[in-house]
């Protein structure tokens, strides 16, 4: 939202674990479950009580209690389809990719990404992950794999775990755990004021350029300043 400055929808999906809720202190009485029971009459009126708005994103949470009731395809699809109109940019944060609803929703998406570490159990899952989506015929171009916690020292290589998915890591996220502690406890998203909070910057930047979106002027990073060069300042500012 910060680069672009567009209305982005946010839907926890997990609708067993979801934690978006809990991460970002949302006071909200609705849920996915919610929307997804009333689809078929989705009036702005009822949808501005369904989503909460947090710094200028809405977010549809999940259900405050775990919900195990299978879904409904149809009236994912047509939830899908209400958010594409209403929104410029629908993101859907699932659980493993191997429940049913995480199916359900990859097939109305246009880029998914599968995360993963790199501990051996987290590999191993996401090269299943990875087999699986090519089992079931969906266009393996349309996802990508996003190494979270990652260390510098780590043995295993970008181009290591390439061949064990036998797809491309999109890109590594470094493991900066104090940082996700501070915003976790203050409530709050991680801004570019740190490692991490850049890094997810930089990925977000490339998916709207790739997706052919705009970014906002002020939010294109500062060319660096040559060593021996100063930086110009302008003449006149403001009192």
């Amino acid at each position: 939202q910060r680069l672009t400055g567009k209305r982005i929808l946010l839907v926890d999906c997990d609708l067993t674990g979801g934690t978006i809720g809990f991460y970002l202190k949302l006071v909200h009485s609705y849920s996915l479950v919610d929307a997804l029971q009333h689809v078929d009459r989705l009036e702005p009126s009822l949808w501005n009580s369904l989503a909460v708005n947090h710094g200028g994103v809405e977010i549809l949470a999940a259900p405050a209690m775990p919900y195990a009731d299978p879904l409904d395809p149809s009236r994912l699809k047509v939830l899908a389809e209400h958010a594409r109109m209403a929104y410029d940019w629908v993101i859907l944060d699932l659980p493993a990719i191997f429940t049913q609803t995480s199916l359900m929703a990859v097939a109305e998406c246009d880029r998914a990404f599968v995360i993963s570490t790199s501990e051996l159990p987290s590999l191993h899952l996401t090269r299943k992950a990875m087999t699986l989506i090519d089992q079931l015929g969906f266009p393996k171009e349309r996802f990508h794999v996003l190494v979270n916690r990652a260390d510098r020292n780590e043995e295993m290589s970008t181009a290591d775990m390439e061949r064990l998915f036998a797809c491309k890591v999109h890109a590594r996220l470094p493991n900066d755990y104090f940082a996700l502690h501070r915003v976790v406890t203050l409530g709050q998203p991680l801004g570019p004021d740190c490692e991490l909070g850049r890094a997810i910057e930089s990925v977000a930047r490339g998916l709207c350029l790739s997706m052919g979106g705009e970014i906002l002027p002020s939010s294109v990073p500062a060319k660096p300043v040559p060593a021996g060069m100063r930086e110009a300042r302008p003449v006149l500012s403001r009192a």
